[in-house]
């Protein structure tokens, strides 16, 4: 049985669905309607949620799953127009955290002993660059996807790091003629990996990409272990391939649905 471990923040996604049907007459402000209200698990919190959907496929060896995350409560709430699917506002509750994240003697053993950590951080407060960097030092795999400003942060302490198109355009100074294990994630257009550009083999109508990012890391993470090793792909591209195609087979899945969701087998 394989064992992954997702540390960084977690928070409630909650998505309100209204209508909007005239103007605030204090201010030229939409009047919002609330018709419909669902909440998800966020961020680190939905890596796992794709992870444990993700391992009900059928091509699988055994997985078990823990996650490392704070208790402090982050909310993020969408006013979305429920005909158009456009976003009118977001409110995000994500005061500092009171509890940062701490090693213990525990933590460092179920580090080290896991097949693989993704560190799922949003730059909340929960880990600071020196726990980014003894995680995975201890770690036998690692995979980060930060929001964090990555001036100062050694890529090459990582196996995999993924950024997203805004994301890379924001440290492409610190990223430059640096990025050899760099996962860049395109939208619709896939997936960037080294001289590997993998589109998406599936054309959808998006209707949502909330949470997209969770399950690419999920996704990826899952393939590169479970064929790692594996005599049917002895090369590391081949394995990065796999991942990646995957993984945008999943991601294709969760866009076409409103929310926050994990892919369905």
């Amino acid at each position: 049985m394989k064992r992954i471990i997702v540390i960084g923040e977690q928070c409630i996604d909650r998505f309100m669905y209204g209508s909007v049907d005239r103007v605030c007459p204090e201010a030229p402000v939409p009047v919002f309607i609330p018709k419909d209200t669902t909440s998800n698990p966020g961020m680190a919190a939905n890596v796992l949620a794709n992870l444990k959907a993700i391992s009900r496929d059928y091509i699988f060896d055994d997985f078990k799953f823990e996650l490392i995350s704070n208790n402090d409560r982050i909310v993020k709430t969408r006013y979305i127009h429920k005909r158009t699917n456009q976003m009118i506002m977001r409110v995000d509750d994500d005061e500092s955290l009171t509890k940062p994240f701490k090693f213990n003697k525990s933590i460092v053993k179920s580090i080290k002993s896991a097949d693989g950590v993704i560190i799922s951080d949003y730059n909340k407060g929960f880990l600071s660059n020196e726990d980014i960097f003894e995680i995975a030092a201890l770690s036998n795999f690692c995979i980060i996807d930060t929001k964090r400003d990555l001036e100062g942060v050694d890529l090459s302490l990582f196996d995999f790091v993924k950024l997203n198109q805004l994301e890379a355009k924001k440290n492409f100074k610190y990223i430059h003629n640096n990025d050899d294990n760099i996962l860049y994630t395109l939208g619709s257009k896939g997936c960037k990996f080294q001289n590997l550009s993998i589109a998406t083999k599936s054309k959808v109508e998006t209707i949502d990409v909330s949470g997209a990012g969770d399950t690419f890391t999920a996704a990826f993470t899952m393939i590169y272990l479970n064929v790692l090793n594996n005599p049917n792909y002895p090369d590391m591209m081949e394995n990065v391939e796999a991942a990646i195609n995957y993984a945008n087979k999943c991601c294709t899945q969760v866009v076409t649905k409103k929310g926050v969701n994990t892919p369905l087998f």
